[in-house]
């Protein structure tokens, strides 16, 4: 039976695809997000349960679009976005 991503992990591998198309590193993402490195690495893990102000400071920080970071670059739905 394969396993399902929870949203948290499903998040951390959108954040973990979108900063190596960046060409960043986890402490590229975590300097322009201010958070710490290691946290970074907890989101990507899916170990970190994100908040909305988290989400918010990572739009923003990476200059990305949430419905990049919460649903992946290849989801065309219309979803509401957080400026």
């Amino acid at each position: 039976m394969l396993k399902r991503k929870t949203t948290y992990e499903q998040i951390g591998h959108n954040l973990r695809t979108i900063r190596q198309q960046m060409g960043f590193m986890q402490v590229d993402v975590a300097v322009a997000a201010d958070l710490n490195r290691t946290y970074v690495s907890r989101i990507e893990t899916g170990k970190a349960r994100i908040t909305f102000d988290l989400i918010v400071k990572l739009v923003r920080g990476l200059e990305i679009s949430s419905n990049e970071l919460l649903f992946g670059k290849g989801d065309e739905t219309d979803h509401a976005e957080i400026s």
